[in-house]
């Protein structure tokens, strides 16, 4: 296998291989469609995308199309990772906000949606506080504006780097998806593989 092994389900290549086998019985030879556009999350797309390349014969009729929403999920659970015990966790102890059904622990995507409104509260938050403390032309230049804050103030700093550095990214990103903007995706993808192995995450 190309990636960490895995037997079975979207990260097993043999399960996914059945698959556009079905698939291609069914709308190739049964239906006689000439191309078939497979979407899947992250994970099974970059798998199908292999097969492809490995064996091209065998699965020409595939045009496999990547679950950005899905991607966009396990961006997030890379942010859990990185910042839970260095920023999150003590803004949440502090403020009471939804310390009964955020902890630590995050390995399941069907609690995405508590996980979502949670950050996207902080993120916000944050957001508010430091248009109050600095100048529109200050927040227009993070890079002069954190080398500024980071020779006095530690607990800004960190602020500042979780704001610029990953919580309006992943929004960005999440916007990007929803208004088709494949510019800022792809620029968003380079990125998010910094976070993925920083966080432990694999595809």
């Amino acid at each position: 296998q190309n990636h960490v092994p895995t037997i079975n389900g979207t990260a097993g290549y043999d399960d996914v291989r059945k698959v556009l086998f079905v698939i291609i019985q069914l709308m190739v030879v049964t239906l006689g469609i000439s191309y078939v556009f497979v979407i899947g999350d992250q994970q099974s797309y970059s798998r199908v995308v292999w097969l492809l390349r490995s064996e091209p014969d065998n699965f020409r009729q595939i045009i496999p199309f990547p679950g950005d929403f899905h991607f966009a999920v396990h961006a997030l659970m890379a942010i859990h990772i990185l910042w839970w015990k260095y920023l999150v966790e003590d803004l949440l102890w502090r403020s009471q906000f939804d310390v009964s059904s955020i902890h630590e622990t995050w390995d399941r995507v069907d609690l995405y949606n508590r996980h979502r409104h949670c950050y996207e509260t902080v993120i916000v938050a944050i957001l508010a506080y430091v248009t109050e403390v600095f100048s529109t032309e200050d927040l227009a230049d993070p890079v002069a504006l954190m080398e500024t804050v980071s020779a006095n103030n530690g607990s800004m700093t960190s602020l500042l780097h979780f704001l610029y550095d990953f919580g309006l990214p992943w929004l960005g990103f999440r916007n990007a998806i929803r208004g088709n903007n494949s510019v800022k995706m792809d620029s968003m993808y380079c990125i998010y593989l910094d976070w993925y192995r920083a966080a432990g995450k694999y595809l």
